[in-house]
């Protein structure tokens, strides 16, 4: 279990690219932050960890699809200053942690329909929507938790 808490360096990475780049025009956003995502999901990739098995297959590749998804979700997001709007900022880890989810369970589906063996539906939608929700969430609290301690440093 403790394995899947290295997504949360995933968030991590993009709001450390973040941090560094501040300033810099938002068109580089989309290209900085899907890059410190993919990076941080290569490195996941590589690290000799075995994610525990909840009756699927993690796919390989899932660190790498989701930290280059969150990187172009959260440049997105940063683009339109999402974090400063009146009421988004309340709802944008769990809001990020939906649509992450929803990447995750995608490529997992996908993977399961390609390769095999078939999944039930009692397995598509019970155990990878609670890991992809799970997942999902931890990489988007991994961007928004430093992202409001240091709000008032970054403006």
């Amino acid at each position: 279990m403790s394995a899947l808490l290295l997504f949360f360096a995933i968030g991590l990475a993009e709001f450390s690219a973040f941090a560094v780049w501040q300033g810099r025009p938002p068109r580089h956003l989309f290209f900085i932050l899907p890059a410190a995502g993919l990076a941080a999901g290569a490195l996941i990739e590589i690290l000799p960890v075995r994610f525990p098995a909840f009756g699927f297959h993690f796919p390989d590749g899932l660190a790498v699809w989701l930290g280059a998804v969150s990187g172009m979700i959260v440049a997105l997001v940063e683009s339109r200053q999402g974090f400063r709007k009146s009421f988004l900022p309340f709802f944008i880890t769990p809001l990020l942690g939906f649509i992450l989810a929803a990447a995750a369970a995608a490529l997992v589906w996908l993977t399961a329909f390609l390769r095999g063996p078939r999944l039930t539906a009692a397995e598509l939608f019970g155990p990878v929507l609670l890991v992809s929700g799970l997942i999902g969430f931890i990489t988007a609290f991994g961007y928004t938790l430093p992202r409001r301690w240091f709000q008032r440093y970054l403006e």
